[in-house]
């Protein structure tokens, strides 16, 4: 996904799709969408209850199933691996972490 040769690559396994659409079902058919916030995100955050570990991915897309929307990347890091944890829609980027 991202061609950053300081961090691993980030997965997004067929399980993991299966998870997201399973929870945020806003979400099927937008894997399109999910791979081009990994590759060019606008914003990215680090969690608030993981700040050392995971980071939010964003990016403003003006079509999506609920209309204009931030989809929302949740990435997991470890040592060697990048993984991603969820993903869904929301309205706004948090302020935190300027």
């Amino acid at each position: 996904m991202r061609e950053d040769s300081s961090e691993p690559q980030i997965r997004l396994t067929v399980e993991q799709l299966r998870h997201i659409y399973l929870r945020h079902p806003e979400m099927v058919g937008m894997e399109r969408a999910i791979r081009e916030t990994l590759d060019n995100p606008q914003r990215i955050l680090p969690s608030l209850s993981d700040p050392e570990r995971v980071r939010e991915f964003y990016r403003w897309f003006p079509e999506t199933t609920e209309g204009s929307k931030y989809v929302r990347v949740v990435v997991g890091f470890e040592p060697g691996d990048a993984f991603v944890i969820t993903a869904h829609l929301t309205r706004r980027i948090p302020r935190r972490g300027r």
